[in-house]
């Protein structure tokens, strides 16, 4: 019979039907530098069971090693009478019914000769006489050939131990007692802080924490920083912000008592403050005169008070109340308003210089061309500032276009304006404070955006900053309306502190190196941006030295 390629280790290939009364040393040619140890098996098919398979030599599992006693390093292999085969090859697997006839000698030799990845099954120092008989010894400590082939069969073999008749036990879960388990569930239920949330620390119910307190190093201070409330939850409560209710029932209440008059075209426009750029952009409305059921006629039947207020002083004057209100189908809409008012507001105050910086770094950063990460919250966010300045400053009117000089408007108007762009206000903080939220707990800032973040956190922090002094000055006579709103407006701003103190407490984008590509990538390459950014930081710095003053 030929050899096959394959198989060049074997010289001949005897009868298998008499492989019991053969020697194996005396059957094969066995070099173990031809062998390939390929232990790739596939015994699914197999059942090792079968009592017919008689004519197959026996096997030794490599999970039964012990030690000989003359010597450590040599591995004795105890015989597996349960299983009855000693090479498993592709003829093999792909002809089972070779092994389901143990008389068919023929089909098993053939089987054999047309494997093409043959592994056997070496024993190093049989464990009885008879395998000494069956195997040859290629642990022989005379022969260096024999050393040589016992190191080659050690690095093939891999040995597992195993543990046979122990039974393994699933891990259980701790179980805690009544007390603990309900103080647990308490926890869970009134939720961690913020700062906890954000630094991923355990948290515990107090008002505030204990990590807050330890954070801050006083209870006062925690107290501030300490918040459960996500933004929404805390914007929208049970206090009337912007009293868009109060302005609404004013206007219902006086609505049909009122005698409509004449009409007349007039421009809405906004003056400037000192540093403000000058916006020539009108707004054409049309207004009714009227009278009320009070009966009063003249035009200076009564006066309205303007509230001036600056960061060092505040004062109010006198001006006429005129009886004009902005017909129904005329009322401006919130881009005009926007479009009329300056971009970048007058601020004053040791603060100002860091007002502008972040404001006019917010507006660039909207009005730039390409993509930029967080862009769309950063157009409602300087929107957002645009409406509550708007809020905050009445508005002045001319009679003619080509008027140089303007008045104020009838504190209706100014009540009509101020509802309208308080709803406005009311839906840009739900959308903004909701994008924030989930940003910044389900999904993170992430590794483009933290410095449209950052930014957005400064912006709103001024925002809330500057309704804190208008309320306080605007309302100072009335403490009962002054205290749940101006309350408000300080807990939003402890809060957004907060968020900012949790997010970058060890860093901030004031450390960035803005000539590396990943960094100047966030704000598209561009030098103006850059540039503005950068301007940023030296308010920053300058502010800092001023307030150690």
């Amino acid at each position: 019979m030929a050899a096959n390629s394959d198989l060049d280790c074997f010289d001949s290939y005897p009868d298998l039907s008499s492989m019991d009364s053969l020697p194996i040393e005396n059957t094969f040619d066995f070099s173990v530098a031809d062998v390939d140890f390929d232990f790739g098996f596939d015994f699914s098919w197999c059942d090792f069971s079968h009592t017919n398979l008689q004519n197959s030599p026996p096997s030794y599992n490599p999970s039964t090693v012990t030690a000989s006693k003359d010597s450590p390093d040599e591995l004795e292999y105890t015989t597996l009478p349960s299983i009855q085969a000693v090479c498993f090859n592709d003829a093999y697997s792909n002809n089972p019914a070779a092994w389901s006839d143990p008389s068919n000698s023929a089909s098993q030799a053939t089987a054999c000769n047309s494997g093409t990845n043959l592994t056997r099954a070496a024993s190093l120092k049989p464990a009885s006489t008879q395998s000494q008989s069956t195997f040859p010894d290629f642990n022989s400590e005379t022969s260096s050939e024999g050393k040589m082939k016992r190191r080659k069969v050690d690095a093939s073999f891999i040995v597992f131990s195993a543990k046979g008749g122990q039974e393994i036990k699933a891990r259980q879960r701790t179980r805690f007692d009544q007390g603990r388990r309900r103080q647990v569930a308490l926890n869970r239920r009134i939720g961690a802080c913020i700062q906890c949330k954000l630094r991923k620390n355990s948290c515990n119910f107090g008002m505030p924490c204990d990590a807050c307190i330890k954070r801050a190093g006083s209870v006062a201070l925690g107290q501030r920083l300490c918040g459960r409330q996500s933004l929404v939850t805390t914007r929208f409560n049970d206090v009337d912000f912007l009293r868009i209710t109060d302005i609404g029932l004013n206007l219902e209440t006086h609505r049909q008592p009122l005698i409509h008059g004449s009409e007349k075209d007039i421009y809405l426009v906004y003056r400037p403050c000192l540093g403000e750029a000058e916006i020539n952009k009108l707004v054409s409305v049309k207004i009714c005169s009227f009278k009320s059921w009070f009966g009063e006629e003249e035009v200076d039947a009564y006066s309205q008070t303007i509230l001036l207020r600056d960061h060092e002083t505040c004062g109010q004057i006198l001006v006429p109340n005129y009886f004009y209100a902005i017909a129904e189908d005329s009322l401006p809409t919130l881009d005009d308003l926007v479009g009329m008012f300056p971009k970048i507001a007058s601020v004053s105050g040791p603060f100002h210089g860091v007002h502008r910086a972040c404001t006019a770094f917010a507006a660039a950063y909207c009005d730039f061309q390409g993509t930029l990460p967080l862009q769309q919250m950063m157009r409602k966010t300087v929107r957002l500032a645009s409406l509550f300045r708007i809020y905050r400053r009445g508005c002045n009117m001319k009679f003619a276009a080509d008027d140089s000089e303007s008045t104020y408007i009838s504190s209706w108007m100014n009540f009509q304006i101020r509802h309208l762009v308080g709803k406005g206000i009311m839906e840009l903080e739900a959308e903004i404070l909701d994008d924030l939220d989930r940003l910044l707990h389900s999904e993170g800032p992430g590794r483009q955006n933290p410095l449209a973040t950052w930014i957005c956190l400064w912006v709103l922090v001024l925002v809330y900053k500057e309704q804190m002094a208008f309320l306080a000055f605007h309302y100072m006579n009335q403490p009962l309306t002054l205290n749940p709103l101006f309350g408000l407006a300080r807990h939003l701003y402890n809060t957004l502190t907060s968020i900012y103190a949790a997010l970058y407490r060890t860093t901030s984008p004031l450390t960035f190196d803005w000539q590396t590509d990943e960094i100047s990538g966030m704000l598209g390459s561009d030098p103006q941006l850059i540039q503005l950014f950068c301007d940023i930081k030296t308010e920053m710095n300058w502010f800092r030295g001023f307030s150690l003053i």
